[in-house]
């Protein structure tokens, strides 16, 4: 029998190592993955990787339009950011 918790952990093991996969193909220095949650209508980050820190990121939501994440998911559409400090969009 496969309790919840270790298919949450399989989840998230996979949606780390996706994450990752996902940056070297972009060649991003950092990337974060959030899922939608339908009963909230909020972007949940479930996946950060940033090599260059230490930082733990834990809870952090977005509404749709809200930040880069909620503007990809009201536009519908992928969008590189290279600098987001720097990116009039943001």
């Amino acid at each position: 029998m496969v309790h919840s918790s270790d298919h949450e952990h399989k989840v998230r093991d996979f949606l780390r190592e996706s994450l990752k996969d996902i940056m070297s193909v972009v060649k991003a220095d950092c990337g974060s993955l959030l899922l939608f949650d339908d009963k909230t209508k909020e972007l949940v980050l479930e996946s950060f990787h940033n090599p260059g820190t230490s930082v733990v990121v834990d809870k952090v939501k977005f509404r749709v339009g809200e930040g880069i994440s909620g503007k990809v998911m009201e536009q519908k559409a992928p969008v590189l950011v290279k600098d987001v400090d720097q990116d009039p969009r943001f």
